[in-house]
C-alpha cells in the first residue's frame, strides 16, 4: 500500500527527533500559556471556584474526590456506596474520570478536588493540543505548521464548549496517540506488529479508564477509516492484512487483560442500565452550526446566536462550528491537493465522519427535518447506542488540523514571498473565525460553613444524611459538591448519576420516591404533600428504610417551605449551624415515632427486663457484597468510615 505520507529518512530523522526537543518543549508552554489566560478567572482563586457553571462541573468535583479516597483507603475507585443509599453507583456507567483521578489524588488530597478538577480542565486543551502537534510532525517539516494544526484541534470549538462541564470529553490525548499508532499498523508496518499492538492496548486501556465514550467513538472511526483504506486501496489492503492483524489482535488482548476487572464490574456488576442511557436524536450537529457560531466564539453576532440558540441540546454540546473561512480552505485544500493520498484519504474520513455527527435526522438552525441520514442505520448497535454523534466533531476537528498543518507546510516551504503572505492569511482567517470568547466562564463555589470546617464533626462519619434540595440532576447537584468538601463524611440517598430502575432501564439519579417527590415538589415551587396520618407514615417508612440520621437543609430557592415541610414531619424545629438547618440524631426520633418497630425485650439474669431498641433493618437486611454496614440509627451510635 503507498504510505499515506512520505516517509523520512532516517538519519533525517533521528537530526529532526534532536532539534524537535526544544522547539516541542517551546510549542507547549505557548499552549499552557494559552489555557491559563483562557481560564484566568477561574485561577485567580482556583480552590473557591470551578470552570464553566453550575452541574456539571461539581459532578466532576465529586468524582475526583471519590477517586483520592479510594486510593487512600485501598478502596475500589469503580462503585460507590456514598450516593443512591442503599443501592450505590456502577462508576462504570459514569464519566468518574477514574484514571485521572486516581494519578492525581496525590494532588486533590494536597490542595482538594476542585482544584485539582480545574487543573485537568486548563491541562486538557493543551496537552490535547500538544499530542496532536507531535503526531502532525509525522507528516510535515515545519514546527509552526504543526503547530497550527495541533492549535486547531486542541482549542476547537469542540474542546471550548465542553470544557464548561464535560471534563472527560476533552481529556482528547489519546485520538492523536491512535491516528499514529493506527498509521504505523494499517499502512507504514515498520515495527514489530507486538510493539504496535502492545502500544495501542495500553492506550485504549488508559482510554477507557479515563472516558469510555471517547475509546467507543475512537473504535468507530477506526472502523470507518479502515473501511474507506479497502475502498481505495483494494488490492494493497490484503497485503497489509497479516501484519495488521497480528497488530490488531495483540492490542485487543493487551487492552482487554488491562481492563477485565472494570469491564466485569461494568458489565456484570449491579446498577447497570440494560437501555440507551440518551434519548436519540437530541444531541446532534445541526447543519446551520458548522457556519453559526454559538455564544462561546468571540466573534459571533447576536443575529448568529439567536440563531444558535435554538439548536437542540445545551450549549456545552453546540461543538461544530466549523466556519465559514475553515471550510472554505478545507476545500481548497481538498481540491488542489487531492492527488496526494495523505489529503484525499483525510478529506474524504473528515467529511465522513461530519455527516455522521448529524445524527439520525438532519437539523437545520433547530428544525428536525424529515431528512434521515446515515447515522439511522447504526444507531441502536449496541455499545453505538450509547454514543452521542455530534461528539464526532472532535475527529473532525483533528483531522482539519492535520489538513491545516500540511497546507501551512506547503505554503511556508515556497519561495515566493506573496504567496506565502497570502497562504498564511488565509490559515489566520480560519483560526480567527474559531476564536473563544475569554476569559471562560467561572463559577464562584457558595459551600455552606458546615461542610467545610471541623461542624461537620457533628455528622457521625459514614451515617446517612439526607440534604436538601434533593440532589438529581445538574440544578441540584450542590449537596454532592458539599459532601465532597466535607471529605466525603456521610452518604446520601439521592445524588446525580447514572443508574437503573428496577427494570433495568437507564435512569438519572436515584428511583422516584414519595418522600423525593415531595422534596422536589418543594424545590419547584409546588406545595408540598398534605400532612395526613397515613402520608406521614410514608414519609418516615422511607427515612427509616434509608436509615436516615441527619436531615440538612441548605441554601436553596424556597427554603422555608422545605424547613416547614421537615419539621412537621420529624415534629420538632431544627437547629441552625454552619449556614444550614439540620436536624441531629433523626435516627433515634424515627425509632420513637409511629409504625416503628415495637422494641424487643431481653431478659437479664436480674428481676428487671432489659429493653433493648432495634430499628426496622437495623441489623436484619443483608448488605449486598463489598457494602459497609450502616449504623443502627439512634444517639451516639457512630462507626469509623467506610473508606
Amino acid at each position: 500500500m503507498d504510505p499515506i505520507a512520505p516517509l523520512v529518512p532516517t538519519d533525517e530523522r533521528t537530526s529532526r527527533w534532536q532539534a524537535l526537543r526544544s522547539p516541542a518543549l517551546a510549542t507547549l508552554v505557548v499552549f499552557l500559556a494559552l489555557a491559563v489566560w483562557h481560564f484566568r478567572l477561574t485561577w485567580v482563586a482556583p480552590r473557591r471556584a470551578t470552570i464553566g457553571g453550575h452541574g456539571d462541573p461539581w459532578l466532576f468535583v465529586w468524582f475526583l474526590k471519590w477517586d483520592q479516597l479510594a486510593v487512600a483507603h485501598a478502596h475500589s475507585p469503580l462503585f460507590s456506596y456514598d450516593l443512591n443509599v442503599p443501592a450505590g453507583v456502577n462508576l462504570m456507567w459514569n464519566t468518574s474520570v477514574i484514571l485521572p483521578g486516581v494519578l492525581l489524588a496525590w494532588v486533590t488530597a494536597w490542595l482538594g478536588a476542585v482544584f485539582t478538577y480545574n487543573l485537568l480542565v486548563t491541562l486538557a486543551l493543551p496537552l490535547s493540543a500538544w499530542a496532536a502537534y507531535l503526531v502532525f510532525r509525522r507528516y510535515v517539516s515545519s514546527q509552526l505548521a504543526a503547530g497550527v494544526g495541533g492549535l486547531l484541534y486542541g482549542f476547537s470549538p469542540y474542546m471550548v464548549a465542553h470544557a464548561m462541564g464535560h471534563l472527560h470529553l476533552i481529556l482528547a490525548v489519546t485520538p492523536p496517540l491512535v491516528l499514529a499508532l493506527l498509521d504505523e499498523v494499517l499502512v507504514r508496518q515498520r515495527a514489530a506488529p507486538w510493539l504496535l499492538g502492545l502500544a495501542l492496548g495500553v492506550v485504549a486501556a488508559a482510554q477507557l479508564l479515563t472516558a469510555e465514550e471517547l475509546l467507543a467513538s475512537e473504535l468507530l472511526a477506526a472502523t470507518v477509516a479502515l473501511g474507506l483504506l479497502v475502498v481505495l486501496y483494494p488490492r494493497r489492503v490484503r497485503t497489509h492484512a497479516p501484519y495488521a492483524g497480528k497488530a490488531l489482535g495483540v492490542a485487543a488482548v493487551v487492552g482487554l487483560l488491562l481492563v477485565a476487572w472494570p469491564l466485569w464490574v461494568q458489565l456484570a456488576g449491579s446498577q447497570r442500565p440494560h437501555t440507551p442511557i440518551q434519548r436519540p436524536g437530541v444531541e446532534v450537529t445541526d447543519l446551520a452550526n458548522l457556519v453559526v457560531p454559538t455564544g462561546l466564539q468571540r466573534f459571533a453576532p447576536s443575529a448568529a446566536v439567536a440563531v444558535s440558540d435554538h439548536f437542540t441540546g445545551n450549549g456545552t454540546e453546540w461543538n461544530g462550528y466549523l466556519g465559514v473561512p475553515l471550510l472554505l480552505l478545507l476545500g481548497g485544500i481538498a481540491v488542489r491537493r487531492w492527488q496526494r493520498p495523505l489529503v484525499r484519504f483525510t478529506s474524504l474520513l473528515a467529511l465522513g465522519l461530519a455527516v455522521a455527527s448529524l445524527g439520525p435526522r438532519l437539523h437545520i438552525a433547530g428544525h428536525i427535518t424529515r431528512i434521515h441520514l446515515p447515522w439511522r442505520a447504526v444507531q441502536a448497535i449496541p455499545v453505538i447506542d450509547n454514543l452521542l454523534p455530534n461528539r464526532l466533531m472532535l475527529y473532525v476537528f483533528l483531522l482539519a488540523g492535520l489538513l491545516v498543518a500540511v497546507f501551512a507546510d506547503a505554503v511556508l516551504s515556497r519561495r515566493s514571498p506573496r504567496r506565502k503572505v497570502l497562504g498564511m492569511v488565509a490559515v489566520a482567517l480560519a483560526l480567527l473565525a474559531l476564536l473563544p470568547r475569554s476569559p471562560a466562564p467561572s463559577t464562584r463555589l457558595d459551600v455552606p460553613p458546615l461542610f467545610a470546617s471541623a461542624a461537620a464533626g457533628r455528622i457521625p462519619p459514614g451515617s446517612v444524611a439526607l440534604v436538601a434540595p434533593f440532589a438529581h440532576y445538574p440544578p441540584t447537584v450542590a449537596p454532592m459538591l458539599w459532601q465532597a468538601m466535607s471529605g466525603m463524611r456521610f452518604r446520601m440517598p439521592e445524588g446525580y448519576f447514572v443508574g437503573a430502575d428496577a427494570a433495568g432501564r437507564a435512569q438519572f439519579g436515584p428511583s422516584a420516591t414519595p418522600l423525593s417527590q415531595a422534596m422536589e415538589a418543594i424545590q419547584a415551587g409546588r406545595p408540598p404533600p398534605p400532612p395526613t396520618p397515613a402520608v406521614h407514615a410514608t414519609l418516615l417508612g422511607i427515612l427509616r428504610g434509608w436509615r436516615v440520621q441527619t436531615v440538612l437543609v441548605g441554601p436553596m430557592g424556597h427554603q422555608a417551605t422545605m424547613v416547614g415541610f421537615f419539621t412537621t414531619l420529624l415534629s420538632r424545629p431544627p437547629t441552625p449551624v454552619g449556614g444550614v438547618l439540620a436536624w441531629w440524631n433523626v435516627g433515634h426520633t424515627l425509632t420513637q415515632g409511629p409504625n416503628s418497630q415495637p422494641p424487643q425485650v431481653r431478659q437479664s439474669a436480674g428481676p428487671r427486663a432489659t429493653v433493648i431498641a432495634k430499628p426496622l433493618g437495623a441489623s436484619t437486611r443483608p448488605r449486598s457484597p463489598g457494602e459497609p454496614a450502616l449504623p443502627a440509627p439512634g444517639p451516639g451510635s457512630e462507626r469509623p468510615s467506610a473508606r
